[in-house]
């Protein structure tokens, strides 16, 4: 697996008189930019950023099979929070590592164990609320941080007060949401999590949330069960990132774009934009992307044509077409009813089957 870094470009100097590195001015409109102005969708994006953390906190743990929990507001308890059963903050790491702005990825994109690679993720909750609260127990001790913008429009983080716990060691990230978002945050959740190798634990408004189920399923690819004409999407440690055609001009069939597939690739494969909202169409990623898809469409080919020839009459060749393409939705991929059987057109006739197996429309005598 390639690990997430900035590649370093190669620099050649010639009679330079002056060298100044660029900076980043902290100023309201910069934190702002970056907590809120990154994020289309606002909800979203702050329960997968949250999520991730706390995975990556169990992964640090040694606990990447126990889920994390969440609060899903409901009109009665309406906040959101994220608890996870990890390593916590120390108060050195909440002043040094949490409220600093890309810090928290500079250890992260070290290794490919981890889904956060930014840093800017933890603070995603000012994206929809002018405050919220962490609170971090280790070692039996409980220390509650307040995270609000100042009277300047700064973001600030406050220590409110530390107590003997029971808990587990871990961290809390909780917040008001408005009553007329809860639904909005149960949908989320449903959609953001379905994607997670763990799923969370639900409290509050409790939801049922399923893994995305595929009604094919390799080590590079899956179909989506019942969503045939589905987006494209990138999946990448939790995160499912919808794949745009404009940025894959060399993909050979354009259907594939909208077939319900889902990419798999390793941590590192490709790179997100910084909101983790879509794909950064670099270089790098374009080409591993359209490699992946134009490999996969050659893949299914070769497999189905393999198929199609070990059987043992036209029927049954009719039959691997209906079970292997029809009904996994490659139909789009494939142009099924252009195939051969020893030099014969297999889908010269609608090609249905129902569950035992028998055509449910006569195809004409002796085609069979």
């Amino acid at each position: 697996m390639a690990i997430t870094l900035v590649d370093k470009p190669k620099v050649v100097k010639s009679g330079t008189l002056m060298d100044q590195e660029f900076k980043i001015l902290a100023t309201p409109h910069a934190f702002r930019a970056l907590s809120n102005g990154i994020y289309e969708s606002k909800i979203s994006s702050i329960l997968r950023e949250l999520g991730t953390n706390s995975y990556d906190s169990h992964v640090e743990a040694g606990k990447k099979d126990i889920p994390f929990t969440i609060h899903l507001p409901s009109v009665f308890e309406c906040y959101y929070e994220c608890r996870d059963r990890g390593v916590g903050l120390s108060q050195s790491d909440v002043v040094n590592l949490y409220s600093v702005y890309f810090k928290s990825g500079v250890n992260r994109c070290k290794s490919n164990d981890f889904v956060s690679v930014f840093g800017v993720g933890s603070k995603s909750p000012f994206a929809y609320s002018s405050s919220f609260l962490v609170s971090s127990f280790q070692n039996g001790t409980k220390s509650t941080y307040s995270c609000f913008i100042n009277e300047e429009g700064l973001p600030k983080v406050s220590l409110l007060g530390t107590s003997k716990t029971t808990e587990e060691d871990g961290l809390s990230v909780k917040f008001s949401v408005k009553s007329h978002d809860v639904y909005a945050f149960r949908d989320a959740a449903q959609r953001i999590f379905s994607y997670f190798k763990t799923i969370p634990t639900v409290t509050g408004y409790t939801t049922s949330i399923t893994p995305i189920q595929y009604s094919l399923k390799t080590n590079d690819y899956g179909i989506r069960l019942n969503d045939c004409y589905g987006e494209l999407r990138a999946v990448m440690g939790n995160i499912a990132y919808p794949v745009s055609k404009t940025g894959l001009p060399d993909v050979k069939n354009q259907k594939v774009f909208t077939s319900g597939i889902d990419l798999f690739f390793n941590i590192g494969d490709i790179e997100p934009a910084i909101s983790r909202e879509t794909l950064s169409y670099n270089k790098a990623t374009v080409k591993a992307v359209t490699n992946k898809i134009n490999d996969i469409l050659n893949s299914i080919s070769n497999e189905i044509e393999k198929s199609i020839q070990s059987c043992s009459s036209i029927y049954e060749a009719r039959k691997t077409i209906y079970t292997k393409v029809v009904k996994t939705n490659l139909s789009n991929l494939i142009d099924y009813k252009s195939l051969k059987y020893n030099g014969q057109i297999i889908g010269d006739r609608d090609i249905q089957f129902d569950n035992s197996g028998i055509c449910e429309k006569d195809f004409y005598p002796g085609s069979l």
